[in-house]
């Protein structure tokens, strides 16, 4: 069981497996605190999200240990890079995006952690195949990898960001109803929103 904070918690498989994940949770916190706060929002999102979408009891595990692993690979980006205020250049950016790619490679040295490893490479894949790093399409993208995906688009576009200001609840759901269909499965995207809406009105999150 990993302990969030006001009472909010997740089962997670195995104290080995959940030792592993709360070591580089930690060392990705470390890397880029902004990080921080955005993992931990995307793992509380993936698992509401999850069983709101009733994923199995497995795949639920998978997403919310995903959700908070989903930017391990930013271990290896140079910390110059994740530090810097505002907008990226589009060579630093091209650096940053290979963080899927360094997640799965450092995941997958790990026996045990499974098609986390696989989750971890696939979380900003698209439907269309405008994502990265493969540019894979609908039928090679994991359930469970697109449930990622959509958490962790959700809670980056409804919180402060270093590299965006706070946006308005009509430019967040404007945007995620693009996406929807395109991008990410169009339950995901019905699901998320109306999470969020929720969250709103139980003034969990200012969409404001």
């Amino acid at each position: 069981m990993i302990e969030l904070g006001s009472g909010f918690s997740v089962p997670l498989p195995g104290r080995t497996f959940l030792g592993v994940v709360r070591a580089f949770a930690l060392a990705v916190e470390r890397a880029d605190p902004h990080t921080a706060g955005h993992q931990r929002g995307t793992l509380r999102f993936a698992a509401r999200l999850a069983r709101r979408l009733r994923f199995s009891s497995a795949s639920v595990r998978l997403i919310t240990a995903g959700g908070l692993l989903h930017d391990v690979g930013k271990i290896g980006i140079p910390r110059s890079i994740l530090m810097r205020p505002g907008r990226l250049t589009a060579a630093e950016y091209a650096v940053v995006k290979e963080h899927p790619r360094l997640g799965f490679e450092i995941l997958r040295e790990i026996d045990f952690a499974g098609p986390l490893a696989t989750v971890i490479r696939q979380h900003h894949e698209r439907l269309d195949g405008s994502g990265y790093p493969d540019g894979l399409r609908d039928g090679a993208i994991m359930d469970e990898s697109l449930a990622v995906a959509v958490a962790d688009a959700s809670h980056a576009m409804a919180s402060r960001r270093s590299y965006h200001q706070e946006r308005g609840e009509d430019w967040i759901f404007e945007a995620m109803e693009r996406d929807r269909g395109v991008r990410f499965p169009a339950a995901y995207v019905d699901a998320a929103i109306d999470l969020m809406r929720a969250d709103i009105r139980a003034g969990r999150v200012s969409a404001h």
